[in-house]
C-alpha cells in the first residue's frame, strides 16, 4: 500500500494549509502555521501577524517578525490599521516590492510582502486563510468565554458554599460564648466548629506566651491528639514560628498558600500528604491590644484562601477574644489556676498617691462599691491620722467628688469616697481582672491583682503603664485557688462559727425565720433553743456578720 502523495498545485497548497490551520491547539501554533503557510503558499518575502489589543488598542505583532525591529502598528499607522479599521484588503505598490494588508475580522492584521509581480490568486489565497483564522479564532475566543464563564459559575458556587460554611463556624462559635463555660469549653468549641467543614480539614488553638515566644496547645479537633504537640516540636518549630511572628506582630492573619511547594515547610509536606491539608491560615486571637492566642487552620487545597474569607477570619479572631473575656468577666471560669499581680507605681496621675503624700499617712483600698458614669465608689481606710485633716484635703483635691466618715477608731478611720478617677478599675474590669489588695503610703502605691491565666500579664500591666506611666510590675504569681463544694463550704463555717451560732443559723433558717413573711419569729426560735430572744439575736447578728464577711472577702 503506497503513502498518498502531496497535491503541490496552489489548490492542493491551500487545502493543506486550511487543514493544519484547523488542528491549531493554540492561537500562538495558529498565527506560526498562517505564517509559514501563506509564505509557502504566496512565495513571500516575509508575512508578518498583528493581533489586535484590547487593552492598549493597538496592532501588535504576534508571529512572522523578523528581529526586534518590528513595532506595533497604532490608530492610523499605514495600510496595516486602514485594513484593519476599513476591515478590506489594502494593497500598496512600491518601487520594488508590493505589501498586501488583509483584515483578521477584529482580530487583527496579516501582512505579505511580496515581489511586483503578484498574481491575482495570490490576494485570494490570502484573503481565505485570514477567513479561516478569523473563523478559527472566533471559536477560540467562544471556547475561552465559556470556559471563563464556567469558571465564574464554578467560584460564585465554591464562594456561596465557603460563605454557607463560614456562617455556621461563626454560628457555633457564637452559641458557645453564650454557653461555655469556661475557656476550656470555648476552645474545644472554636476548633471542633472547623470539623467536617471543607475545605477545611482541621484547626487548633495555642496560646501564645510573648515573654518566652513559645506556644501551648489549648484544644484542637479533626486531627490526632498529638499533632499539635508534634507541629510545635524544637525540630519543626522554626517555620511555624516564622508564621506566628508575622501573625502576632502585625495582628493580622498569616497564610501558608502551599506548604507542598513551600521550601520552608518542606518538613511539614509528610503530614499535608497524610492529612490532607496544602495551605495554613493563622488567625490571631487577642483580649485587647495584645495577641494571646492563635488559631492555626488547616485548608485542603492550596492558593484558595479569598481576601474575604482572610477578612472573615479577621472578625472570627475578634468574636473568639471577646468571646474570652466576656467568660472571664462573666465569672464563669471555675479553674483553680490563677495569676496574682504586683504592680508598684508612685505616679502622680494616681489619685491615692497624690492624697497619701499631702496627708503623709498609709491609706488603703478596703473595697469598691460601684462604679457608674465615670466615677467609682469606694471604702478608704486611713492610719495613724485624724478624720478632720482627712476630710480638709481630701475634700480640695481635684477628682474628690465626695467623702463621708464611716467610722473611726484610734489609729484607723473608714471612708466612703466617691471619685472621678476610674482608670485603673475599668482597666482592671476590661480584662476580666479583680483588685485584690491596694495600699498607699509616701505617694507609691502596691497593689495586688488576681487574673486568670490566659489573661495576659503585660497586656495588663501596659495597659496600666499608659495610664500611670510610672509603674513598674514588681512580681508575678502562680497560685492554686481552693475550689468550693457544698462539704467545703460547710466545714469553712464550722470553722468560723461557734457552735452556738450555727445552731442558732440552723435553727432560724430551718424555722422559716428568713422566708417572707416569715413563717416564725425570733422568741418563737429562741424558746425552741431554750435561751432568751436577745441572747439568739446576739448569736444571729454575730453569725450574719461573719458569713457577709466571707463573702465579700471572696473566700466563698
Amino acid at each position: 500500500m503506497t503513502e498518498p502523495t502531496s497535491d503541490n498545485t496552489p489548490l492542493g497548497r491551500l487545502t493543506e494549509t486550511v487543514q493544519r490551520l484547523t488542528e491549531s491547539d493554540s492561537p500562538t501554533a495558529l498565527y506560526d502555521r498562517l505564517v509559514a503557510g501563506g509564505e509557502r503558499l504566496a512565495g513571500c518575502e516575509q508575512l508578518i501577524v498583528y493581533e489586535f489589543s484590547e487593552e492598549q488598542g493597538v496592532l501588535i505583532p504576534v508571529a512572522g517578525a523578523k528581529g526586534e525591529t518590528t513595532a506595533p502598528v497604532e490608530h492610523g499607522d499605514g495600510i496595516v490599521w486602514e485594513a484593519f479599521m476599513e476591515g478590506h484588503v489594502v494593497r500598496s505598490d512600491l518601487a520594488n516590492e508590493t505589501v498586501i494588508a488583509v483584515p483578521i475580522s477584529t482580530h487583527g492584521v496579516v501582512v505579505a510582502t511580496l515581489d511586483q509581480n503578484v498574481p491575482a490568486e495570490t490576494n485570494e489565497a490570502l484573503t481565505v486563510l485570514a477567513h479561516t483564522v478569523a473563523a478559527f479564532r472566533d471559536r477560540q475566543k467562544s471556547d475561552e468565554r465559556a470556559q471563563a464563564h464556567e469558571h465564574r459559575v464554578d467560584e460564585q458556587a465554591r464562594d456561596l458554599e465557603r460563605a454557607a460554611t463560614l456562617n455556621a463556624i461563626f454560628g457555633a462559635v457564637g452559641e458557645a460564648i453564650v454557653t461555655a463555660s469556661t475557656l476550656s469549653e470555648l476552645s474545644e468549641a472554636v476548633c471542633e466548629s472547623f470539623e467536617a467543614a471543607k475545605p477545611y480539614v482541621f484547626a487548633w488553638l495555642c496560646r501564645y506566651d510573648d515573654a518566652t515566644s513559645t506556644l501551648d496547645v489549648v484544644s484542637q479537633a479533626g486531627i490526632a491528639s498529638d499533632y499539635g504537640e508534634q507541629f510545635t516540636s524544637a525540630d519543626r518549630t522554626p517555620n511555624l514560628m516564622e508564621t506566628l511572628a508575622a501573625t502576632v506582630t502585625a495582628e493580622n492573619e498569616a497564610t501558608v498558600e502551599n506548604v507542598l511547594d513551600s521550601a520552608e515547610w518542606r518538613t511539614e509536606r509528610k503530614d499535608a500528604l497524610t492529612h490532607g491539608f496544602n495551605s495554613v491560615v493563622a488567625i490571631p486571637i487577642g483580649t485587647g491590644e495584645q495577641t494571646t492566642h492563635v488559631l492555626f487552620v488547616h485548608v485542603a487545597t492550596a492558593h484558595s484562601v479569598t481576601d474575604t474569607e482572610l477578612t472573615a477570619f479577621s472578625n472570627l479572631g475578634q468574636l473568639i477574644g471577646h468571646g474570652f473575656q466576656t467568660v472571664v468577666r462573666a465569672g464563669r471560669q471555675l479553674t483553680d489556676e490563677r495569676v496574682e499581680i504586683e504592680v508598684h507605681t508612685a505616679d502622680e496621675r494616681l489619685l491615692c498617691n497624690r492624697l497619701s503624700a499631702k496627708l503623709n499617712c498609709r491609706m488603703n483600698i478596703e473595697g469598691i462599691l460601684s462604679q457608674a458614669e465615670g466615677q467609682t465608689v469606694a471604702f478608704v481606710s486611713f492610719v495613724d491620722i485624724d478624720p478632720d485633716s482627712i476630710l480638709e484635703t481630701a475634700t480640695e483635691m481635684e477628682n474628690v467628688v465626695e467623702l463621708g466618715l464611716i467610722s473611726a477608731s484610734d489609729s484607723v478611720c473608714l471612708f466612703e469616697m466617691r471619685f472621678s478617677e476610674p482608670a485603673l478599675i475599668e482597666i482592671l474590669d476590661a480584662h476580666g481582672a479583680v483588685l485584690k489588695e491596694m495600699g498607699t503610703q509616701h505617694g507609691q502605691s502596691h497593689i495586688l491583682i488576681d487574673v486568670h491565666p490566659d489573661v495576659s500579664v503585660r497586656e495588663i500591666v501596659d495597659a496600666i503603664k499608659r495610664a500611670y506611666p510610672d509603674t513598674t510590675l514588681a512580681a508575678r504569681r502562680d497560685h492554686t485557688t481552693p475550689r468550693q463544694t457544698r462539704h467545703t463550704f460547710y466545714a469553712l463555717l464550722e470553722a468560723e462559727l461557734t457552735e452556738k451560732q450555727l445552731t442558732a443559723l440552723k435553727t432560724a433558717y430551718l424555722g422559716g425565720f428568713y422566708e417572707w413573711p416569715r413563717v416564725t419569729n425570733g422568741e418563737e426560735l429562741a424558746a425552741t433553743l431554750d435561751i432568751s430572744a436577745p441572747t439568739l439575736q446576739y448569736h444571729l447578728r454575730a453569725a450574719e456578720r461573719k458569713l457577709v464577711t466571707l463573702a465579700l472577702d471572696g473566700k466563698l
